[in-house]
């Protein structure tokens, strides 16, 4: 399996069935929250499935003395009668099982011939969950990045006063590597207050990457 990747995305290329198989695999874990799904009828639609099966587990007699639509007069247990539908339990899970739960994968559709793409910067994490299925010998790295030489635990390369843990968090940020490459990425978590954006500029002043920062209120940037 080949994986080619700049700064910004990541192509995965399976090279056989089972690969494209463990590819797969990856990809149906790999999902979050579509953006604005929480708006959409269908994702609607799965809510009110699944609040229907856990109101029948949960209590079924009231859930079946319950009307089955807003509209309709008749309770459920009529409606299901009405219906000769005698497995309640098995029609709900089939119900909610066809349904849309807001989610899609980070991972594209997997191509025969060209593969799939996701985000670089998630390539440690699908990596491991790969090697878990297919040997590590059997996956080719093609590192296409434009990556700013640093030079990390040296000071006087950026002329910013920083605490001590900020000169760590700078350190271990910037020094980090995944499979013998440099990997200088990720999420620096610190607290309310504790300079977050000096540390940032640092970053900045020491890689010379060209750097946007994004901010949700005018007196941040001045």
């Amino acid at each position: 399996m080949r994986f080619e990747f700049d700064n910004t995305v990541c192509l995965v290329k399976p090279e056989n069935a089972a690969e494209i198989a463990a590819l797969e695999v990856v990809r149906t874990d790999a999902k979050v929250m579509a953006p604005g799904a929480l708006y959409t009828y269908k994702y609607k639609e799965h809510l009110k499935c699944k609040k229907a099966l856990n109101g029948y587990i949960k209590n079924k007699k009231k859930y079946l003395a319950e009307r089955h639509t807003y509209k309709n007069r008749e309770t459920n247990e009529e409606f299901f009668k009405r219906k000769g539908i005698k497995d309640i339990k098995k029609y709900l899970e089939d119900k909610l099982s066809k349904t849309w739960n807001g989610k899609v994968s980070i991972i594209s559709k997997v191509h025969p011939m060209n593969g799939a793409q996701f985000p670089t910067g998630l390539l440690p994490t699908f990596y491991e969950e790969i090697i878990a299925t297919i040997p590590k010998e059997d996956v080719i790295f093609n590192d296409l990045r434009v990556v700013a030489p640093t030079v990390s635990g040296v000071h006087g390369m950026h002329n910013i006063p920083l605490r001590g843990y900020q000169q760590r968090a700078l350190d271990a940020a910037l020094s980090k590597t995944f499979a013998g490459m440099p990997w200088p990425r990720g999420v620096l978590k610190i607290a309310t207050g504790g300079g977050k954006t000096e540390l940032a500029v640092a970053m900045y002043q020491m890689t010379k990457m060209p750097t946007v920062f994004i901010v949700h209120r005018k007196h941040l940037v001045k």
